[in-house]
């Protein structure tokens, strides 16, 4: 089920569009969605898409080549050398050439690259095929250019970083549920589309059981397969993401719990961070530096850090029922966090409440050292929307209101702008909470609101 990805389909046809031979480099960790997202992007035009195997140089060559004559129509063919493979690619003549999984050239030290780079510059730039290396292993794709002496250095003419699908796509994946469901399944499976095709046409229970609890599921190991594109040993990175993911948030922190030295974790946290987008670490909005804290940018990491590693014990045991239990206890509690993200996503999207449409200048949560926080702060260029995000299914009252109001001052002043305060709650509010809101000057949402935006 192919979802979303309309941004990233329009920036391929513009790239590839242009009238001379173009390399584009596709890039993103596993299961994100870049094969579907080229196949997608290759329906109706004229390419060949070739998938190469991890297999040592002599075999790749005769498998790409035996892709290659079977799109021919010709016969079993066998190559002597990557140059007669590039001849008949050539004599193909197909304007744009797919490899799929291209890192796995760059892993078995095949002299394809070299061949390439040396056809490339003396003829195809000019007059040869457009050519899409798409690679999961973002460590090794990135070497591609990264420095001079690197093999496509100077040759690439566009990137493209394939990450997970935001809310407002994700929740096309289930479209004849409500919205609250919706909520439900990408907090557990985020916005990778092979993690939400377990939930597909499934309750939530049974895709949860499907992925991480039946023998052999296939997402127990996830995040080790997926660290073990990029680290050979993902030991010390396998750990972070479990601290953060058990509430260890500032780097001090993670630092002393792992018995590492100031400094030690940075290779580690660039990698998490910059290449994988595994981690984040943010700021408070309106604050000073150094009050950053961690957090799991995957949803389904979170997940299972919360739910499934700490249990993995009991799981191997067969005790699988014990497991069910405890999320089921948790579950909406959890949610409710993924809830504040879906809700900064909507306030990203320039929102119009009641005739008010803000466009967001800085947008993020806020605290302080004392323990002080609010789910978000919104600033526009004439209004503040401060607001709390609440998950539960009972309507909110007055001291929700209050409570949030007693925190408007620890924000310092805005004196060209009106501070609007406002409650989103799946559940409502009930009479008591919209009035004190209204005397504010601010308003009320519901999850009905957030639908019929990311609807829109």
């Amino acid at each position: 089920m192919f979802v979303g990805r309309l941004v990233e389909l329009e920036h391929l046809s513009k790239y590839l569009s242009i009238d001379r031979p173009q390399m584009v480099r596709v890039l993103g960790r596993r299961r994100v969605g870049k094969t579907d997202l080229l196949l997608k992007f290759l329906e109706g035009r004229e390419a060949r898409y070739l998938l190469v195997p991890d297999l040592e140089p002599p075999l790749q060559l005769q498998a790409l080549g035996g892709q290659l004559s079977a799109g021919l129509g010709a016969g079993p063919k066998v190559y002597g050398s990557w140059d007669t493979f590039l001849d008949d690619l050539e004599e193909d003549r197909r304007p744009l050439v797919v490899f799929d999984e291209f890192q796995n050239l760059l892993r078995s030290g095949s002299p394809f690259l070299s061949r390439l780079q040396d056809r490339w510059d003396r003829r195809w730039q000019r007059t040869g095929p457009s050519l899409i290396l798409c690679g999961s292993s973002i460590g090794m794709m990135q070497r591609l250019s990264d420095a001079k002496g690197a093999p496509l250095f100077g040759r690439l003419t566009a990137d493209f970083h394939v990450r997970p699908l935001p809310y407002r796509e994700a929740r096309d994946f289930h479209p004849q549920l409500p919205e609250e469901e919706r909520v439900r399944r990408f907090a557990v499976f985020g916005g990778t589309p092979f993690y939400q095709s377990f939930a597909l046409r499934k309750t939530l229970g049974e895709a949860i059981e499907l992925a991480f609890l039946l023998p052999q599921a296939p997402l127990r190991d996830e995040p080790e397969a997926l660290l073990r594109q990029e680290f050979s040993d993902p030991t010390r990175a396998n750990s972070i993401l479990q601290q953060v993911g058990a509430g260890t948030p500032s780097l001090h922190d993670l630092e002393t719990r792992l018995g590492v030295p100031h400094g030690g974790l940075s290779y580690y946290l660039r990698i998490l961070e910059n290449d994988m987008d595994l981690l984040q670490r943010s700021q408070p909005v309106l604050r000073a530096q150094r009050l950053g804290r961690y957090q799991l940018l995957d949803p389904m990491l979170r997940f299972y850090y919360r739910f499934i590693g700490p249990h993995l014990d009991l799981i191997a045991q067969g005790h699988v029922e014990e497991v069910r239990r405890r999320i089921e206890q948790d579950l909406e509690s959890y949610v409710g966090q993924v809830f504040e993200e879906v809700a900064l996503e909507w306030l990203a999207g320039r929102p119009e409440v009641e005739g008010r449409r803000l466009d967001a200048r800085q947008l993020g949560r806020w605290w302080d050292r004392t323990g002080n926080e609010i789910d978000v702060v919104a600033v526009g260029e004439r209004e503040v929307w401060v607001g709390e995000v609440k998950w539960s299914s009972q309507p909110e009252g007055e001291r929700t209101v209050y409570r949030l109001l007693e925190k408007l001052p620890f924000l310092g002043r805005f004196p060209d702008k009106v501070v609007r305060p406002f409650l989103l709650s799946r559940g409502g509010v009930d009479e008591g909470a919209e009035k004190a809101l209204r005397r504010s000057g601010g308003f009320s949402l519901t999850l009905d609101h957030l639908s019929a935006a990311f609807a829109r």
